[in-house]
């Protein structure tokens, strides 16, 4: 009974710590002014911890708890790690993007705290309590001990399903139409009574939720340890096959286009610079000092285009498929990134009317980056042997290559020194004003250093005579301080400094150039 006992508190113990680092509160008034929420949501916890340490009665030693608990402590620490630096849970979508993580394992690690250790400590903890109080009981007492905690775990899971049930019929009278429809496919208590039998049925609730993701609807109610065993048990019953065109859609499509456009011979040179996580707000003077001094100038220029409030409508692809947005003006998927699930498909761009077109991409195989390259129209591809996030390597590389191209030409070129988790401005710092928490100022001076390699890039275009027959487009890829999951302190510190931020509400800027401008001096 002991190994029992001290294994179900390790597992409820984790369930509830999660549940308080990513929520911050576990429901305890609500046994007060809403007993319905508090029992289906300690119902739902309770559940899979009872579930899984009932089998402790069937085994003689407990090496295999141990194991467990391990797996637990990992699921959780990546699960809240991913949602810190991503958004997002594990999904299936996450796990097929994650050969892109080759090369930016810092950026990801940079969001594990200390505090999740505490899941380490309570296995540290349970080891050590086992190793001094357990011992094997009677073996036949052992398997009536199973049955009957076995089937607590099934009555627990019955009772939070027919209470889930009446939460569901709460729900409908604040629906529309639309979603009642949904709702009133409402979960059978003695359809799927067994713990994580009741997955299917959430479907609907997401549906009733087109906004909300499976996750973030299940985790809540259930737990981060039934979702270890539910994520994939949705994906399976929820997954169709790839979505095709009708023949009615296909002609409405086909309406919207021009056919007699469809070849276009450009007659002027273009190059786009494709920015990592450029927010808006740097190009303004943050805290008395202009970390981007060559772009401020350059949108007060004449002959420019400056779009300041452009939300990156980038979801699961983010990098990858705001490239996508950039040279083909698509919209990215529901699920999952289209740059990965769908690097075979031949995309419509821009690209594909230069016979010269060059892409420098200093992270090769980070988003299926040469499928894609293919596929977007390049005829060249510059890449280093092996990931390289200096900016000066991505101008200097660009500057190689127009030096000896015939136009018209096209050219993209992709910086990353901006990245997470900002190492120029760690190892570059040029100006940490008092009071600026230190996330914002590593970004800040990333930029700096960025921003310095955009002006040699500008300079040379106007050295050689190429800012007369050259469009400039400077754009970011997506916002980087969009995630809430950042410190409120950063929305604290803009709102004295008087800055455009608004932590989860940030934009990316747009500037188109002539470049038809004498160099900065």
């Amino acid at each position: 009974m002991d190994g029992f006992i001290l294994f179900f508190c390790s597992i409820f113990a984790k369930e509830l710590i999660f549940h308080w680092y990513v929520y911050h509160s576990v429901l305890i008034s609500s046994f007060f002014h809403a007993p319905l929420d508090f029992f289906v949501f300690w119902l739902g916890k309770l559940t899979p911890a009872l579930l899984i340490s009932s089998f402790v009665f069937l085994s003689k030693r407990l090496w295999w708890t141990i194991v467990v608990s391990v797996i637990i402590d990992v699921w959780c620490i990546v699960n809240l790690t991913l949602l810190r630096s991503y958004g997002s849970f594990i999904t299936w979508g996450v796990v097929s993007l994650a050969s892109n993580l080759h090369g930016f394992e810092d950026a990801v690690i940079t969001y594990i705290h200390t505090d999740t250790f505490n899941y380490f400590f309570i296995t540290i903890a349970y080891v050590f309590l086992i190793s001094i109080t357990y011992k094997l009981k009677n073996k036949q007492q052992d398997r009536i001990y199973f049955l009957v905690f076995f089937t607590l775990a099934l009555a627990s899971s019955f009772l939070d399903k027919y209470l889930y049930s009446f939460q569901i019929d709460n729900w409908s009278d604040r629906m529309d139409a639309r979603e009642i429809k949904y709702s009133n496919q409402r979960i059978n208590p003695f359809e799927s009574y067994f713990p994580f039998g009741d997955v299917h049925h959430w479907a609907y609730v997401v549906r009733a939720y087109e906004d909300a993701e499976f996750s973030e609807i299940y985790v809540p109610h259930q737990s981060i340890v039934s979702y270890f065993v539910a994520m994939p048990l949705y994906h399976f019953w929820t997954t169709g096959k790839m979505q095709k065109m009708t023949d009615t859609e296909k002609a409405q499509f086909n309406q919207l286009i021009d056919i007699s456009k469809q070849h276009i011979t450009p007659k002027t040179n273009l190059i786009v610079l494709l920015v990592e996580s450029l927010e808006s707000w740097p190009l303004d003077s943050v805290a008395g000092f202009e970390y981007m001094p060559n772009l401020s100038r350059l949108v007060k220029r004449d002959n420019i285009l400056f779009c300041k409030r452009i939300k990156s409508e980038t979801k699961h692809g983010n990098s990858g498929d705001g490239q996508m947005i950039v040279l083909s003006g698509l919209l990215p998927i529901d699920d999952g990134a289209a740059c990965c699930l769908y690097d075979e498909n031949v995309y419509p761009s821009y690209i594909h009317s230069y016979d010269n077109a060059v892409i420098v991409n200093p992270s090769p195989g980070a988003w299926h980056q040469t499928e894609m390259s293919h596929n977007y129209g390049f005829t060249k591809v510059i890449e280093p042997k092996e990931n390289n996030i200096s900016d000066e390597w991505v101008i200097n590389s660009m500057i190689d290559a127009l030096q000896n191209i015939d136009t018209p030409f096209c050219m993209l070129g992709i910086t990353m020194s901006s990245h997470l988790p900002f190492t120029y401005g760690k190892e570059h710092p040029i100006y940490h004003p008092n009071g600026m928490p230190q996330v914002m100022s590593n970004y800040l001076n990333s930029l700096y250093y960025t921003d310095i390699c955009i002006g040699h890039l500008i300079d040379y275009l106007h050295s050689c005579g190429l800012d007369k027959s050259v469009t400039l487009v400077i754009t970011g890829d997506h916002a980087i301080f969009r995630d809430p999951n950042y410190s409120q302190e950063l929305d604290d510190y803009a709102v004295t400094q008087g800055i455009d931020f608004k932590n989860g509400y940030t934009y990316i800027p747009l500037i188109i150039s002539g470049l038809n401008t004498p160099p900065f001096s």
